[in-house]
């Protein structure tokens, strides 16, 4: 990254399909030089629990997955001091619409934009507003 600005769009699959899952288990048998039915079960369990929930539940499941790719893509940014800003409350069907992403099974679920800030930023120098740690978090 430069001077320039870059904006992720972190997506989520709308189902998820046996075939789906042998493709994941293939790439990690092949990525970690395993022997081919090394993940036999795990494939199973998998196929049993996640080809198992309703169309709803599969949706919210891979949606809440990318926020595991986000959380990485916020670490990474801030090790390398760069500035990161998630988004969620776009119009996600636009964008869908836009990046045919409807047509691949995809949904847009968060978008981030990544860059450096400019020198003009007359914010980028006053202080954080963040609730106090005592309104975030309770002892038990």
């Amino acid at each position: 990254i430069t001077d320039a600005s870059h904006l992720f769009v972190f997506c989520n699959y709308t189902k998820v399909t046996p075939e789906d899952i042998d493709a994941f288990l293939d790439l990690t048998i092949q990525t970690r030089a395993l022997d081919a039915s090394a993940l036999d079960q795990y494939g199973d369990f998998m196929k049993t629990k996640i080809t198992a929930q309703s169309p709803d539940a599969q949706f919210n499941w891979t949606k809440n997955q990318v926020y595991i790719a986000l959380g990485n893509l916020l670490s990474a940014c801030a090790a390398l001091q760069i500035d990161a800003c998630p988004m969620e409350g776009f119009e996600a069907e636009q964008y869908n619409k836009i990046l045919g992403l409807d047509a691949q099974g995809l949904k847009a679920a968060v978008i981030a934009t990544v860059g450096y800030r400019s020198a003009e930023d007359q914010m980028q120098n006053m202080a954080k507003v963040r609730k106090p740690m005592d309104q975030l978090f309770e002892t038990l």
